[in-house]
């Protein structure tokens, strides 16, 4: 079974964006509802990591933020 990957089209800036499946799992994520450390716990748990990757979570979605895939919540 192969793990899913996205295709993310901004129009307005006509960017394309090729997320691996780890940053699929981090983009899902990113509903608003889940913190950084969720995030980093879920990915902990899913990866059987011996913790969880915080810092990496946070430089995915410093990128996300930074070529605008998601907006920071209020």
């Amino acid at each position: 079974m192969s793990k899913p990957r996205y295709v993310i089209y901004q129009t307005a800036r006509d960017r394309v964006h090729f997320l691996n499946p780890t940053a699929v799992i981090v983009y899902e994520l990113c509903d608003g509802k889940n913190t950084i450390e969720q995030i980093g716990r879920f990915m902990q748990e899913s990866y059987s990591l011996p913790a969880p990757p915080a810092e990496e979570v946070k430089a995915c979605i410093a990128n996300f933020l930074k070529e605008e895939i998601v907006k920071k919540s209020a």
